[in-house]
């Protein structure tokens, strides 16, 4: 890729940090498609980053998945590069060598005559001079290669190309990620009609108590279904259940009970009125991530839909059909439902 339900807010972001959710899980594979019929074999992060929005996926989205790869290969075994400590030593022992090592010559000449005869010190001395050149030689080689491995040709160059394999390979391990933190979700999208106007001419000590109540019924009634507040900001309230039929059945109960709501807490001269939108679906889910910071186009879907109902409306989406069912009895067609498009609708005042 912890939820934050903003409508306008681009979809794998909110605050500044990276979000990962269905709707850049698909943007993903849209992705990697484009970039398995390219026949190039290598990419700029550039390159990458300008095919990616051609999908729609979000440029950090990218540098995030090629860090996490880059850090999974950290974890293999690596070449031992030498320090600039042993690099210095090195180089201090070849010079040491260097201005030394001749007298070795000099050495074995009189060692051998004492060991063996006067005629072997000449070979003692001439045996020396192949060891002194051939080790100062070794020395000299071995240290060009620590050099070399230090710093290797074109390291202080720009970045190099990353291969088509390698960003294929950290977007799917990216997406792995993605798909095994997600879960199935319902969310109940729940409006008050009308509340600028109710609050015209009342006194603010009675609007503070009559919403701060509302609120607080919500919550509790939520609650007691098993399911959690989402976000609540303004007159809006969005909750979220982990059972498709809790969430009908939480959208119902406030409908119905709404007229005991105004007439036992509602202290403002307008009773309230609400409509609800349902939408369920995959969601990416963090363990204890709180559900406020949740972005996915399931939440907006829900949202949506509220707005599209009338006073009373619980307005549902087709995956909640049979829930609905379930729960509510028989419920019609959206009146306003695009062509091919299954949303449906249940009015509680027409029951």
């Amino acid at each position: 890729m912890r939820v934050q339900h903003r409508e306008e807010q681009p979809t794998g972001q909110a605050g500044g940090e990276l979000r990962f959710d269905t709707e850049s899980l698909r943007k993903v594979t849209s992705l990697a498609q484009k970039l398995q019929v390219r026949h190039e074999e290598t990419f700029t992060a550039g390159e990458v980053e300008t095919i990616g929005a051609e999908v729609g996926v979000d440029p950090r989205f990218i540098r995030e998945a090629v860090r996490q790869f880059e850090s999974s290969q950290e974890t293999k075994p690596r070449k031992v590069v030498p320090t600039a400590r042993s690099r210095a030593l090195n180089e201090a022992f070849i010079a040491t060598w260097w201005s030394t090592g001749w007298v070795i010559p000099f050495i074995l000449g009189p060692l051998f005559a004492r060991l063996f005869d006067h005629l072997s010190a000449f070979v003692g001395f001439f045996l020396g001079w192949p060891l002194y050149i051939g080790v100062g030689i070794y020395l000299s080689v071995l240290h060009n290669a620590q050099k070399q491995a230090a710093h290797p040709p074109g390291a202080n160059e720009a970045t190099p190309d990353l291969s088509r394999q390698a960003i294929l390979e950290a977007l799917f391990t990216l997406q792995k990620e993605l798909e095994k933190h997600k879960g199935h979700r319902a969310f109940l999208s729940i409006d008050v009609v009308n509340s600028t106007g109710m609050k015209l001419g009342e006194a603010d000590l009675a609007v503070e108590h009559s919403f701060g109540q509302f609120h607080h019924w919500v919550e509790e009634l939520v609650t007691a279904l098993g399911g959690q507040v989402h976000s609540a900001a303004g007159d809006g309230i969005m909750c979220a259940f982990s059972d498709d039929g809790t969430a009908v059945r939480a959208a119902r109960r406030i409908q119905e009970g709404i007229a005991s709501f105004n007439a036992e807490r509602n202290r403002l001269t307008i009773p309230f009125q609400v409509r609800c939108g349902l939408s369920a679906g995959n969601v990416p889910l963090e363990t204890g991530g709180a559900l406020g910071r949740l972005n996915s186009a399931v939440v907006d879907r829900a949202a949506q839909l509220q707005k599209r109902a009338v006073p009373g409306d619980i307005v549902i989406s087709g995956e909640l059909a049979q829930a609905a069912l379930l729960e509510l009895g028989p419920v019609a067609p959206l009146p306003n439902a695009e062509p091919g498009e299954a949303v449906f609708s249940w009015h509680a005042a027409r029951r």
